[in-house]
């Protein structure tokens, strides 16, 4: 059983961490995380505590640090859990963790006793990853995990996720050497801060503006709302023919998966292809750009 594994690989590990104090921080976030997630199930069918266990090793792994990993156990228990309530994350655990857990609960607009509210998650996950970069981690972690398991969502739901990642999450990854081993926070914040002042960010909008434009061309937040309420309807265009046949032998663009509209060959010999997506798919946005624009939305 999936899950019978993993708890032996936690304590198998947990058992090698030498601090008892840290140990023991651990094991108790996990048992508070399984009992607020009790009869939950993913929609692969295995039980919901599977997805924080799942992944716990790997941030484990990378950074070492403990109020990474505890908030990362934690970090659906406030939007998922009927039984657990913003103000029991900030009464049971110390500054950090409760920081981390609350910027990136969805179902919660504004901090705990504080006034600034945010009407999109992404929004507050940046407001205060730019503060506190573990924020971003977590999230970076979940949406990793998201996109490996991304089959078992319904095909819209893999377009408009896929869409999201390659839009926002994906430049994120890249930026903070996400998939870098052995990488430590002190880097990660490193990182971070040069990105920052070497773009002059100074805000979350800013910061959000930018990472839209990393993938897609003169991209706005308005352009992203409509293409994420309706992705499986937006027709992207392609006007690189060498992209093109590599994304077709990469076998990217199989039939299952994306449907072509259109090949043309214009009277000034350009190249375009007009495609729509069928399901989730995303790529490597550091081999190239695609062009999207708001004349691309079928109404």
């Amino acid at each position: 059983m999936l899950l019978k594994e993993l708890e032996n690989k936690l304590d198998f590990v947990l058992e090698k961490i030498e601090n008892n104090d840290d140990k023991n921080k651990l094991k108790e976030a996990y048992k508070y995380a399984k009992s607020a997630h009790n009869g939950q199930m993913r929609k692969s069918w295995e039980p919901y505590i599977t997805h924080p266990l799942s992944v716990w090793l790997s941030l484990w792994d990378r950074f070492q640090d403990v109020d990474l990993t505890i908030a990362w156990f934690l970090h659906d228990t406030v939007e998922d859990c009927d039984n657990v309530k913003q103000e029991d994350i900030y009464k049971k655990y110390w500054d950090n963790v409760w920081f981390i857990v609350d910027s990136i609960t969805k179902t919660e607009k504004k901090f705990l006793n504080l006034d600034k509210e945010f009407e999109d998650e992404r929004d507050k996950m940046l407001y205060w990853g730019m503060h506190n970069v573990w924020c971003i981690l977590v999230k970076l972690a979940d949406r990793e995990h998201n996109l490996a398991t991304l089959w078992f969502m319904p095909k819209h739901k893999q377009v408009k996720k896929s869409f999201e990642s390659q839009s926002l999450y994906l430049p994120l990854m890249s930026i903070l050497e996400f998939d870098e081993p052995w990488i430590t926070i002190d880097r990660v914040k490193e990182l971070l801060i040069n990105y920052l002042n070497k773009n002059r960010i100074s805000n979350s909008n800013e910061f959000k503006k930018k990472l839209f434009n990393t993938c897609f061309h003169d991209f706005s937040e308005s352009l992203f709302d409509v293409v994420y309420n309706n992705s499986n309807q937006v027709v992207w265009k392609i006007e690189d023919k060498q992209l093109f046949d590599w994304l077709l032998d990469s076998g990217w663009f199989d039939s299952e998966s994306v449907d072509l509209k259109k090949i043309e060959i214009t009277w000034d010999w350009k190249f375009r292809a007009n495609f729509v997506f069928k399901w989730g798919s995303t790529f490597d946005f550091k081999k190239w750009k695609i062009s999207l624009s708001s004349s691309n939305f079928i109404s």
